[in-house]
């Protein structure tokens, strides 16, 4: 009866477009992750870029390179996203994050996951710049 539910299920998902390979999902981050660069490169500025390529390399690749998309869970990136902060700035922490959850987006998109499991994951404050006797200061009450 199980199985007959679940294929049921599976042939209504198909006829609604909206049936996720399981299999797809066995995709690394890491591969996903050099074609989501290449698209970045294409559309932004080589500054920009390079920042963005140096995240990936540094922070986002050497954790989640090997795991695969279906392997993702939210409670993983939250613990990843919380030791980066406590050891890198609020911008180095939200870029890397913007990257590993740009990747699972474009997953989503490709109907390898249901969800983004990293979306909703809190990050920290960027401090506000502040300009004092025509000093800038950063985080100045």
């Amino acid at each position: 009866m199980q199985s007959q539910t679940y294929l049921a299920t599976v042939d209504v998902s198909i006829s609604a477009n909206q049936y996720i390979d399981p299999n797809a999902a066995r995709i690394r981050i890491g591969e996903l992750g050099k074609v989501w660069l290449e698209d970045q490169a294409a559309v932004m500025k080589p500054s920009s870029f390079h920042s963005l390529e140096s995240s990936w390399r540094i922070h986002v690749e050497p954790a989640w390179g090997k795991v695969q998309v279906a392997a993702v869970r939210f409670s993983d990136v939250r613990a990843w996203a919380t030791e980066l902060a406590a050891q890198r700035s609020a911008t180095t922490t939200i870029r890397s994050y913007g990257i590993l959850a740009g990747i699972l987006d474009v997953a989503v998109k490709d109907r390898r996951i249901a969800e983004n499991p990293a979306r909703g994951v809190k990050l920290p404050r960027k401090a506000a710049l502040r300009i004092l006797g025509g000093v800038r200061r950063s985080g100045v009450a």
